[in-house]
């Protein structure tokens, strides 16, 4: 026999799958191609950081 779910519970079952799908697709696409991104930005805020200082120095 088998055992049929709920419209509720079918419900609940997918949008756990989308949220969980779309944490998933986020972090990848985060890691993968924006990691060069972040590096580079938090360089050239360091180098301009740094300019500062030392102009007022």
């Amino acid at each position: 026999m088998r055992h049929q779910r709920s419209i509720t519970t079918q419900i609940y079952l997918v949008i756990i799958g989308l949220i969980s799908g779309t944490v998933l697709l986020c972090w990848f696409l985060n890691t993968t191609f924006l990691e060069s991104y972040y590096s580079k930005l938090k360089s050239t805020q360091l180098v301009n950081c740094y300019v500062t200082i030392n102009s007022a120095a």
